[in-house]
């Protein structure tokens, strides 16, 4: 891959994303990176869209969801069973979306986040599986926040009933 077929592929995804109504884009500083342009499909959430130096035959797109000391709390007080299996659940389900996950940091002690990461290689890149891979990156964010949010419920429950 070319310098100028890679920034090609940049500008014509810039130009999907500017497509989109209500996102916006920035491009970031990287010094690991060729470009990396940190999306923002809503004023909640970003992405990052990285066009690696050293892997110039595909994009990464990665986000992060962090947890609040009220999340971190509910996990904490599990006992280990249980966090394996709330790990357990959560890890199948990023498998279906067919995401690469990352918890941070080393569970089942702790977990401070999660990263989100869907690559595409450029011999496939089309407007389709560029917004096919950042969708699903959304919805693992969404499945991440669904189940720390079951599992404050479970929490409160509990402490009511004390």
């Amino acid at each position: 891959m070319t310098i100028i077929e890679m920034e090609q592929i940049i500008q014509r995804i810039q130009t999907w994303i500017n497509e989109e109504q209500g996102w916006k884009f920035e491009v970031s500083q990287n010094n690991e990176a060729f470009v990396n342009l940190v999306v923002h499909p809503n004023e909640f959430q970003n992405l990052n869209v990285i066009f690696d130096r050293t892997q110039p035959h595909k994009v990464i797109i990665r986000t992060t969801s962090n947890f609040d000391e009220d999340d971190k709390r509910s996990y904490f007080v599990l006992n280990e069973d249980e966090k394996k299996e709330f790990l357990l659940d959560i890890e199948i389900l990023l498998i279906q979306i067919n995401l690469i996950y990352t918890v941070l940091p080393e569970p089942p002690k702790k977990i401070d986040s999660i990263e989100l990461t869907r690559q595409i290689y450029f011999d496939a890149i089309t407007r389709d599986k560029f917004f096919d891979a950042i969708l699903a990156i959304l919805r693992g964010v969404q499945v991440v926040r669904l189940n720390y949010n079951s599992l404050r419920s479970t929490d409160t429950s509990l402490t009511s009933m004390q």
